[in-house]
């Protein structure tokens, strides 16, 4: 959590990032090391079904494309400090609320 303090010293860069394509040009980047580190250890390749494949675009479009959309994209209406302070609490809120409702204190 400690790069979302960074979101301060690069926000005005960000207003003119390609979002969109940035966000494909880096999990893209990303597949490939992926993939290389596999071949360069002799990793055979994993056959997923269609609920495993359908889990993993799930997963790709709602916790890291659009969490990062969502964080660049609120930097050109709010304040950076105030996006981080904010991206920095869910997880405690998260934490406060279930405990809530499982009964504990």
């Amino acid at each position: 959590m400690f790069c979302v303090g960074t979101l301060n010293a690069v926000s005005p860069a960000l207003h003119e990032y390609p979002v969109y394509g940035g966000q494909a040009m880096r999990h893209a980047g990303g597949a490939l090391l992926l993939l290389a580190i596999a071949r360069a250890r002799g990793l055979r390749a994993v056959r997923l079904s269609r609920r495993e494949v359908g889990l993993v675009v799930l997963l790709a479009v709602t916790g890291l494309a659009a969490f990062n959309v969502f964080i660049i994209e609120s930097t050109r209406y709010a304040d950076p400090a105030t996006v981080g302070t904010i991206v920095a609490t869910v997880p405690s809120s998260w934490r406060c609320w279930d405990r809530c409702r499982k009964g504990g204190p």
